[in-house]
């Protein structure tokens, strides 16, 4: 049985190929790159975007706030087709309702985030985006990806 590569559906022992604009497919899950450890990973997210909706939501139903912190972009600057220079954090916690600062970098905008896990990356700098605090880089950002979050019976205890 033969297995096809797309990009919705990478080889399995490939997470992204740096310097292009493919997405990061990693998922959290014992026995993966990415193993299910408390505080060890971080969501991005708007809350203008279903997909980062989605993802918070699988956060909070499976009981994963305690494990995954989470900062949130605003819905502006969109950017152009790549998303340059993109969504950009707010400045302090009433610049806009429900943004956040970059709780783990202090990144002005979301590209910076990007860049530190690939300094040539080339696609869409876009919500959600599931960083690993332990590996310095990106394990998902490709919507919709709430699958990349740990099921609750791989949850650490």
């Amino acid at each position: 049985m033969s297995t096809t590569s797309t990009p919705s559906n990478p080889p399995p022992n490939r997470i992204h190929e740096p310097g292009t604009a493919d997405g990061w497919h990693g998922v959290i899950g014992p026995g993966s790159a990415f193993p299910p450890e408390p505080g060890r990973y971080h969501l991005y997210i708007g809350l203008f975007c279903p997909f980062a909706h989605r993802a918070n939501l699988v956060r909070h139903l499976c009981g994963l706030t305690q494990l995954i912190d989470v900062s949130v972009v605003m819905p502006y600057p969109k950017g152009d087709e790549k998303g340059w220079p993109g969504w950009r954090f707010a400045r302090s916690e009433d610049e806009y309702p429900g943004a956040t600062r970059d709780a783990l970098f202090g990144s002005a905008y979301l590209h910076e985030v990007y860049f530190r896990a690939d300094k040539e990356y080339k696609g869409r700098y876009s919500v959600p985006l599931l960083w690993d605090k332990k590996a310095g880089t990106i394990v998902n950002n490709v919507a919709p990806s709430p699958s990349a979050l740990p099921a609750p019976s791989t949850r650490p205890t």
